[in-house]
């Protein structure tokens, strides 16, 4: 009798495949989160949250390729390895071809490098690097696609959790701090 057969017999057999994601396994899914998710926690956690979705990113790189990089390291240094965290988005997306995207990704990864580079030009130039999380929406809204044709049922992350709260009313203070800090006058 074959495996068919079998199912076709005893519906409520348990899968014989593994539920499990192997390491290299290439349909892990990418982290993602809403773009209003994506932006509100970008602003409120002052660019402290693309540096967990790198981080996250690079560790779903790292079980996808089987290779011996380190998250953590990438994800601190995201200015240098954008380029890579967003060429990896934009393949998978792609089918696993290089395509269009790849040269959208290199230009997004050339973005948030300068994004972040001029923070440290005098003010009001420096104000300009805390928008280098919107270089971060497009590889977002790829990982998102690719996300939905590995898994359909995939639930959005739009939500926010308590943890999100959270960091939103701390960095709420914080910017409530710099603004008042910034209209004081010059005593």
């Amino acid at each position: 009798m074959s495996a068919a057969d079998e199912a076709a017999r005893n519906p409520y057999a348990p899968p014989k495949a593994s539920l499990e994601r192997a390491p290299g396994d290439e349909k892990a899914v990418f982290f993602t989160a809403s773009p209003l998710k994506f932006v509100v926690m970008s602003v409120f956690t002052l660019n402290f949250y693309p540096l967990y979705w790198f981080y996250r990113n690079f560790k779903v790189i790292k079980e996808r390729d089987d290779n011996k990089s380190m998250p953590f390291w990438r994800a601190f240094f995201a200015p240098f390895w954008a380029f890579v965290c967003f060429r990896e988005i934009a393949t998978a997306a792609a089918g696993g071809s290089y395509g269009q995207r790849t040269g959208a990704a290199n230009g997004l990864g050339a973005a948030y490098f300068f994004l972040n580079a001029i923070s440290r030009l005098p003010d009001p130039w420096g104000w300009l690097s805390l928008g280098a999380f919107l270089t971060l929406l497009p590889p977002n809204g790829w990982a998102r696609a690719y996300n939905l044709t590995v898994e359909p049922d995939l639930p959005e992350n739009s939500r926010f959790t308590a943890a999100n709260i959270a960091w939103m009313i701390f960095g709420g203070l914080f910017w409530a701090a710099i603004v008042i800090g910034l209209t004081q006058p010059a005593a």
